[in-house]
């Protein structure tokens, strides 16, 4: 039996940021692998989720939420597969 292929690898960086409560929250990010996908946990202080973001040709990510609740929201990318491992976080306030 084959051994599942290793997640992609990168030194990826992200910034979170929101203009207050009720406005968007912007994930962007960059030097991750090129046209991947990765696993987004979002802690926000109404709860937590997971989702996927994907890369583009340059490695680069984007992605638009939004702020329900007063305090600190925080992303983490993790890379997919059997062994995951955290890539990046960042946080911000609204």
């Amino acid at each position: 039996m084959a051994k599942p292929a290793p997640g992609p690898t990168s030194s990826g960086v992200c910034t979170l940021s929101s203009a207050g409560i009720g406005q968007g929250l912007v994930l962007s990010g960059n030097g991750f692998a090129a046209n991947s996908q990765y696993l987004l946990l979002l802690d926000s202080p109404g709860g937590s989720g997971m989702t996927t973001v994907n890369t583009d040709s340059s490695g680069s990510l984007t992605g638009v939420f939004w702020t329900y609740w007063s305090g600190t929201y925080t992303a983490e990318i993790w890379t997919e597969g059997h062994h995951s491992s955290e890539v990046t976080s960042c946080s911000t306030t609204a």
